[in-house]
């Protein structure tokens, strides 16, 4: 006999080992156990809604009986949990669709009451800006009207200034006139104009920018004055007075010009300068009293030009100084020459 064994074919009735976990309940049972886990959850959902007012189902607690019956059912127990969890999820999905249609029903209501609240905003915010705009306009206008009054005062204090200096300047017109005989006249710039006291053209016209200038304008006018047939004696006291004014002009005013025009009855000669002029408060001594000024080495210049014209004009502002000589081509007669030939036609 041979000692090799031989092996029994397998019976055909003969069934393959169950899986280990599904040996302790029926499939049967497994899927009942499955839908009272199912249910048991389902009564949480709706007790958690109950609670926190969320219409939103918490899906998440689906996964408990999948998981519970994936791991004790077995497989088959799993596959069945795992239909009713998603047949049972499909009806909380329903249950979604229903309440994001609420949801989109109630949209247009939720942007009015948005609106009508964004409205409430802007209208308060506008009311805020335009109750400052309105103390804003408030205070510009009672700045304006105390600018407006401060206005007002200043022209009337600079009419009452300008008045004042006009007084002041008559005054000094008439003094000067009335303490050198008349033969001094205080002017406004505008009553200076040497072409209405004498006809034609000026003869002469003399820059004067350096010292030098003025003895050229003494010999040029006193050439004009021999053409012109005056009097030894009133050449003299002409040349005198203008280079007087001349020099001046040249020292004291930043320079200027000089221009002569002849008459049959004299010379006129006027002096123009360029400097800040004579104030008003000297005006009076340093036309009047002899050796006066506000400067070094102004000088005699007024004095002798009152003592050797026949008449002066002055005009002098901060714009510049202006003299206007005029001298008669023969003699003065003096006081004593007057009285006697008054007293000769008796």
């Amino acid at each position: 006999m041979s000692n090799i064994a031989t092996v029994a074919p397998a019976s055909p009735s003969s069934k393959p080992a169950p899986l280990a976990w599904d040996a302790f309940l029926h499939p049967a049972v497994a899927a009942l156990a499955t839908v009272l886990l199912l249910g048991l959850c389902t009564y949480l959902l709706v007790y958690l809604r109950v609670i926190t007012n969320e219409q939103r189902p918490y899906t998440i607690l689906y996964l408990v009986p999948v998981a519970v019956s994936a791991a004790l059912l077995g497989v088959r127990g799993g596959v069945a949990a795992s239909l009713a969890a998603l047949a049972l999820a499909r009806i909380f999905l329903l249950n979604d669709q229903k309440h994001g249609a609420d949801l989109l029903r109630s949209a247009p209501k939720l942007a009015e009451d948005i609106e009508f609240a964004a409205l409430a905003v802007g209208t308060m915010s506008i009311a805020a800006v335009t109750g400052r705009l309105r103390e804003t306009l408030g205070l510009l206008r009672a700045s304006n009207g105390s600018l407006t009054e401060t206005n007002t005062r200043l022209e009337r204090a600079n009419a009452q200034l300008v008045e004042s200096e006009r007084q002041r300047r008559e005054f000094n017109r008439d003094v000067l006139l009335a303490v050198t005989g008349g033969k001094l006249r205080l002017a406004e710039p505008d009553e200076v104009q040497a072409e209405e006291l004498v006809a034609g053209e000026p003869v002469l016209i003399q820059p004067l920018a350096q010292p030098q200038d003025a003895s050229t304008f003494r010999r040029a006018l006193q050439h004009v004055a021999y053409e012109h047939g005056m009097d030894g004696d009133c050449i003299a006291d002409l040349c005198t007075s203008a280079t007087e004014a001349a020099t001046n002009a040249i020292k004291h005013g930043e320079g200027g010009s000089a221009r002569v025009w002849v008459n049959p009855e004299g010379i006129a000669v006027e002096v123009r300068d360029q400097g800040k002029g004579i104030a008003p408060a000297h005006l009076a001594r340093a036309t009047l009293e002899a050796g006066y000024s506000t400067r070094i080495s102004l000088g005699m210049g007024f004095h002798i030009m009152l003592q050797t014209a026949d008449a002066l004009t002055l005009c002098t502002s901060d714009r510049g100084t202006t003299v206007l000589l005029q001298v008669s081509s023969r003699p003065r007669a003096t006081e004593q020459e007057s009285l006697l030939a008054r007293y000769a036609s008796l």
